[in-house]
């Protein structure tokens, strides 16, 4: 101890001998700390940041997460139609190009017209064997229809395909034997020809959308043709567009900007579509929400704890001079912390960002002790002038404030020890 106290004596001895050198220099490294921290301290956005880089999982994770920087911004829309949310898709999608500053690329739709050579490759055994049965049902259709492909020529064959189903049904199919699994015949499915008359209804009537009848024909009801070539969540509820945005800067907030700017963009959509909802979700912008929101609260935090904190020491020290004197030291302090922070981690996470708030708890305590013993020393009479009341409280309380610090400091230690 008392080789401490001759330490803290001698440094001292050089801080006061140029008292307004010392608060000069330690302003300067003040504000380098600060501007080091703004453009160098990065913010740890994922949860995958708190558990430990040598975890076997995390490795795992790095190795298959090899398009980390292309993580989209997921825009979902829900419409009271199908038909409507694409239309509100494409509109944003248009008004999206002209903001190349913001955003890469938008990904919304598959050319399924490229890949039709290859259908039946993504059907799966009993979809194949279904399309074959319809095939072989009603082949006599088909092949007459490719000799004559029209409308008039279609329905002709259609009710010829219904009156020969039913008269075979009233007229031979009392003479099959019922045990019999196998059937000469099935009764036609009429959805292909309703398909046909209820679009020619609606295009009568004004509705400029075609479906295709097709797909009932061949026993696949729900493809839509145009429509499938979107990405839709189940029952085609909610339609996606996925949208990868530009990063402004190498901080936690790079894409903060873009998301806004998405955001701007889908409420000025929104105006022309006042029945269409529609929101931007996603791991990477929930990430950007996440770091933002508790930046923000961070310092809200800090700026309360900090006003509580001067109200307290001017209403117990019943001065303001001095309340503010332990104010500016803990600044420079927290200012100084930060700048090694970054110098020595360069990152902090959604755990670690809460701790400016507490450290300004308890730096202040060892201020507080400095300066009551600093005020016993004066009105005891105990040193001739302030630097010689300086040191004498330095010598005295600094080995235990020290001590207290590097004790308080140790507290955090076994943090570093887990995974």
């Amino acid at each position: 101890m008392k080789l401490l106290q001759r330490y803290l004596h001698n440094f001292l001895l050089y801080t006061t001998w140029r008292p307004w050198l010392t608060i000069v220099v330690a302003f300067c490294i003040a504000f380098v700390s600060i501007f080091y921290t703004i453009k160098k301290l990065d913010f740890e956005t994922s949860q995958l940041d708190l558990i430990s880089p040598e975890n076997r999982l995390i490795k795992l994770s790095d190795k298959l997460d090899q398009f980390r920087d292309l993580n989209p911004f997921t825009v979902v829309i829900e419409a009271p139609t199908p038909e409507r949310a694409v239309g509100f898709l494409n509109s944003l999608v248009n008004k999206l190009n002209t903001q190349p500053k913001y955003f890469k690329r938008m990904f919304y739709r598959v050319d399924w017209q490229s890949l039709k050579r290859w259908s039946l490759l993504y059907l799966d055994k009993g979809e194949l064997e279904t399309l074959r049965a319809n095939l072989s049902d009603h082949l006599d259709i088909l092949q007459d229809l490719d000799k004559s492909p029209d409308l008039e020529n279609l329905l002709f064959l259609i009710n010829r395909e219904m009156t020969s189903k039913m008269l075979g049904h009233f007229f031979t199919d009392f003479l099959e034997d019922n045990s019999s699994t196998e059937k000469t015949g099935k009764p036609l499915d009429l959805t292909y020809l309703i398909n046909i008359l209820s679009g020619m209804n609606k295009w009568i009537e004004g509705e400029r959308i075609f479906k295709s009848p097709w797909s009932s024909f061949f026993g696949n009801n729900d493809w839509e043709g145009e429509l499938d070539s979107y990405f839709w969540t189940s029952k085609k509820k909610f339609l996606l567009l996925f949208v990868t945005p530009r990063k402004f800067g190498s901080a936690f907030t790079n894409k903060e900007t873009s998301l806004r700017k998405l955001r701007e963009i889908i409420r000025e959509t929104q105006a022309a579509f006042p029945d269409v909802d529609a929101g931007v979700t996603g791991q990477e912008a929930l990430n950007t929400d996440q770091m933002t929101v508790g930046l923000r609260d961070m310092s809200i935090a800090s700026a309360l704890s900090l006003v509580a904190l001067t109200l307290l020491l001017i209403l117990f020290w019943k001065s303001v001079r001095k309340p503010l004197l332990e104010i500016t030291e803990l600044l420079l302090a927290l200012s100084w912390t930060f700048g090694l922070t970054t110098l020595f981690i360069g990152h902090l996470n959604i755990l670690s960002m809460i701790f400016a708030p507490l450290l300004l708890g308890l730096g202040i305590d060892y201020g507080i002790h400095w300066l009551a013993r600093y005020e016993e020393a004066l009105k005891t009479g105990q040193a001739r002038s302030t630097r010689e009341t300086i040191v004498s409280t330095m010598s005295q309380i600094g080995p235990a404030v020290l001590v207290a610090g590097l004790t308080a400091a140790m507290s955090f230690l076994p943090l570093a020890l887990t995974n």
